[in-house]
């Protein structure tokens, strides 16, 4: 197993399920910022149901240990 630091994600749902893309923004010629693509990951709709459940317990942990409103 790999582990990729990323800083953008998006998800799109595909006839199987549901792909997932993470990649990292990267500065380029002109000032522009770009994203580079790291990884893509297709779910079944079970195991992205159990995926958005699980970020959501812990972005609202997250936020509570660090003061901010839900």
């Amino acid at each position: 197993m790999e582990t990729l630091p990323c800083d953008v994600a998006n998800a799109a749902a595909s006839g199987a399920g549901v792909i997932v893309q993470f990649g990292r923004r990267e500065p380029r010629d002109g000032g522009a910022v770009g994203v580079n693509l790291v990884q893509t990951v297709e779910l079944t709709p079970y195991a992205a149901k159990r995926l958005q459940e699980l970020l959501a317990a812990l972005v609202r942990d997250h936020d509570q240990r660090q003061g901010r409103a839900p």
